[in-house]
């Protein structure tokens, strides 16, 4: 008994005798056999049990057996079921009528037990060859018209072969208006230039290729398309056909101009600022940013302050660097600190400066590196020194007897 996957089929047949030597025959191949003696009968079993292959006899009383096929097939219950006739007619008549109705072969009468089980046992593997080529086609489908990404193939440099939904949508059309069209029949005529020298190349290369080109849509918006050709080569080293596909980078692009613009403005108001803008790693301190500004107040280059971490502590005036000992403290305590002292630049100058700093943490609330900005308040300290130096002369003068 063979290994298969069990198929039912029905039997119809009038003659008791060959419905059983039927069933028995198709039973040891190990099939599931129903039977039926009659039309009607017939046509409510498959109706209810919707059998994988219907054995059915020619010629039978009341309701012969092209009436019950042509019922068959109108019902779409069980249209799809194949029907195989089985006649001791040799009238090819017969057979062209019944093929005509849809059935899938004959068998005669009397037929040889190995010769039905082949016919019986071919039908069902093509039927079931097809089925999954179907189911495989529709998957396919289905997937690449629910992707964003557009994929067609070309069949010569000019000719469609199959578009998915995406790439017929982006010209507003369906699939079926570009499969296996002439490009020029609704590509613009600056597009069917670039797209043929594009596939010119990927023929003639036989490589694959990578281009960008800006295409407008159905409605009118230009896009940017990042675009790939891959050609599939046949055994003679021949391209078989070409494989496309599209993927708008449009949104990317603004993206990525956006980014430019905002870093390039960033860049000009830090590049003419005097404040310091910098940032630090922690705990090892090593600078991540220092602003240009920074070699204008510190009389020293960034690369200097990048290739020495303790640098900024070295310039810090000798009798002020107890505050940057507190302003440590205060940074891991609050996660925010403020520092005003002196530094020293390497023309022995004095320049007090104010430095704001904040921690900034990572998820797990450690302390991951420190963000600051430091300005020059030379001129606001001396201001306060001359202020306060004022008062107190006032205070000195008004003291006074008179």
């Amino acid at each position: 008994m063979s290994e298969k996957t069990l198929n039912t089929i029905l039997v119809v047949d009038d003659t008791k005798t060959i419905r059983h030597i039927t069933k028995k025959t198709l039973e040891a191949d190990n099939y599931v056999v129903l039977d039926a003696s009659n039309g009607p009968e017939a046509l409510s079993i498959a109706a209810d049990k919707i059998p994988d292959l219907i054995l059915l006899d020619v010629m039978m009383p009341d309701m012969d057996g092209f009436e019950v096929c042509s019922r068959l097939k109108a019902d779409i219950c069980t249209r799809d079921i194949p029907v195989v006739f089985i006649t001791a007619s040799g009238n090819k008549e017969h057979e062209v009528k019944g093929l005509d109705l849809g059935a899938e072969d004959f068998v005669h009468k009397p037929f040889h037990e190995g010769v039905l089980l082949a016919r019986v046992g071919q039908i069902l593997r093509r039927l079931q060859a097809e089925e999954q080529l179907r189911t495989s086609r529709e998957s396919h489908r289905m997937l690449l018209d629910s992707i964003e990404t557009q994929v067609w193939h070309l069949a010569d440099e000019h000719t469609y072969g199959a578009v998915n939904k995406a790439h017929a949508e982006f010209f507003g059309l369906s699939p079926s208006e570009i499969a296996n069209k002439d490009i020029d029949q609704f590509l613009s005529e600056g597009l069917v230039v670039a797209s043929r020298k594009g596939n010119r190349e990927v023929f003639s290369r036989k490589e694959q290729i990578h281009i960008e080109e800006w295409v407008s849509n159905a409605s009118g918006e230009h896009r940017l398309l990042s675009i790939t050709k891959t050609p599939k080569i046949d055994e003679q080293g021949n391209v078989e056909y070409v494989v496309c596909s599209a993927v708008d980078m449009t949104a990317q692009w603004k993206a990525t101009e956006k980014l430019k613009v905002s870093e390039e403005k960033l860049s000009s108001i830090l590049n003419n600022m005097n404040d310091v803008v910098w940032s630090i790693s922690w705990p090892d301190l090593r600078h991540l940013y220092l602003s240009p500004s920074s070699e204008k107040l510190y009389g020293i280059s960034a690369h200097e302050f990048y290739d020495n971490p303790t640098l900024f502590k070295d310039v810090t005036h000798p009798e002020d660097r107890h505050l940057t000992k507190k302003a440590v403290e205060q940074l891991l305590e609050e996660g925010e600190a403020v520092r005003e002292c002196r530094i020293v630049r390497p023309d022995g100058s004095i320049v007090w400066i104010n430095d704001t700093s904040k921690m900034i943490y990572d998820d797990n609330q450690q302390p991951v590196r420190v963000d600051g900005v430091t300005r020059d308040v030379t001129e606001l300290v001396k201001a306060r020194q001359d202020l306060i130096q004022a008062k107190e002369q006032l205070s000195n003068i008004t003291a006074m007897p008179r």
